[in-house]
């Protein structure tokens, strides 16, 4: 289970990517745990995708699949971060590119 991200608001910014910005907090070590549990349920088959999805807006898919890709890349593995749903402001915030509603 990932826990609240402490001290950010929801849709803060680069303080939601907590993984590069706060190497050792609890959060961190849950995306680290997530990362290899993923790694683990993959081992007999190449696993390249991982799809992060939810019923509803704003629980937070954007903010676990971009920690999620840096925890992947700061273990040495190639990591590429999409999002399928630009409209709102998730791609300006971590990407820092401003998104267009398809």
């Amino acid at each position: 289970m990932i826990p609240t991200i402490e001290g950010t608001a929801k849709g803060s910014g680069p303080a939601d990517l907590v993984v590069q910005t706060n190497p050792k907090s609890s959060s961190t070590e849950a995306f680290r745990g997530l990362r290899t549990a993923v790694h683990f349920s993959s081992l007999k088959r190449d696993c390249r995708v991982v799809m992060v999805t939810s019923s509803f807006p704003g629980e937070g898919k954007t903010t676990i699949a971009a920690n999620l890709a840096l925890a992947f890349a700061q273990s040495g593995n190639r990591s590429c971060w999409s999002t399928a749903t630009c409209a709102g402001r998730a791609c300006t915030r971590f990407s820092g590119t401003p998104g267009t509603p398809a």
